[in-house]
């Protein structure tokens, strides 16, 4: 991932945490693949899925801290 996690965590939009888990779950995707080609259909699935929920939770966080986008 490139540098916007440490922009987003050192203006307090991202805790440390939460700037690990989108490493983590942007890891996962880069390394395992979600292609339907070559992944199993269950964890591609189950990462497609993630990833919504993940933007939906970050674009609610920016709501509510009033950040505009």
């Amino acid at each position: 991932m490139g540098p916007n996690p440490h922009l987003l965590e050192k203006l307090r939009v991202l805790t440390e945490q939460q700037n690990k888990f989108a490493r983590g779950l942007y890891a996962l995707l880069s390394d395992e693949g979600v292609h339907p080609l070559i992944a199993e259909r269950e964890f591609a699935r189950l990462l497609r899925n993630m990833s919504i929920e993940y933007g939906l939770m970050f674009l609610t966080m920016f709501e509510k801290k009033g950040i505009a986008i």
